[in-house]
């Protein structure tokens, strides 16, 4: 049943997900790393696809979009009218702290957020949201045997790209708050109210310490972050 959002019959999506939120980076991973490909969405250029995986385990890659409202009309949908279980959101994020390199994949056990979400599902505005251990270990797991670089801890969700006091992330490092993105909340916070599984991966393609920032090249690309959140899904498939 398509969604306002959604063209795909339900039967078209698989009930684990890999979650751009760029629709380029969404063609590049199915094209790459998926066979038997079929396109179920190109409404809004959000383009979805499911496909099977080199283990033949069968998972759809969906575009998202940019910040947390776009993402949670996505994610609502496909967890309310398609019945997805688990959602990997495989993304970008700025560097925080110093040991934070670009490239380096920062797996979010915890999430705070600088906006409103929080209070409008009825959450205190400073609440920490949790992925499941379980697929934290899992995550961690799949980046070791890929030989990615990795760090685990707490991100966070900002409303505010362009901020415009220019020390402000600093606040956030002294907390250590690993780094920054604009997602994570929003999906952490739908998987706790509807009882599904999901966990945020995201590769550092700034850093606010070292003053360093990917290409559009790069960001289009991060091979391993999407290799990583493949492995991750395939264990639920």
């Amino acid at each position: 049943m398509p969604t306002a959002h959604i063209q795909a019959a339900k039967e078209d999506v698989a009930p684990v997900v890999l979650f751009f939120g760029d629709p380029i980076r969404s063609r590049n991973a199915a094209t790459r790393y998926l066979h038997d490909v079929k396109e179920i969405n190109t409404v809004r250029c959000a383009y979805g696809y499911t496909g099977y995986t080199d283990n033949n385990k069968r998972i759809t890659i969906m575009t998202h979009g940019m910040g947390q409202p776009s993402l949670g009309i996505y994610a609502y949908e496909l967890i309310k009218f398609y019945d997805v279980k688990v959602i990997v959101r495989a993304g970008t994020c700025g560097g925080y702290q110093p040991e934070l390199n670009l490239l380096d994949l920062v797996i979010a056990s915890e999430v705070i957020t600088d906006s409103n979400w929080p209070k409008l599902h009825g959450l205190d505005n400073d609440v920490i949201l949790k992925a499941d251990e379980d697929i934290v270990n899992i995550a961690k797991e799949a980046a070791d045997e890929l030989g990615v670089n990795h760090h685990e801890g707490k991100i966070l969700t900002s409303d505010v790209f362009y901020d415009q006091d220019p020390n402000e992330w600093k606040k956030y490092q002294k907390q250590g708050v690993l780094s920054v993105e604009m997602e994570t909340f929003a999906l952490y916070q739908l998987a706790q109210e509807h009882h599904i599984k999901a966990i945020s991966i995201v590769s550092v393609s700034d850093s606010f310490v070292h003053h360093q920032e990917m290409t559009h090249e790069q960001r289009s690309q991060l091979t391993k972050m999407v290799q990583v959140g493949i492995k991750i899904l395939e264990k639920y498939a």
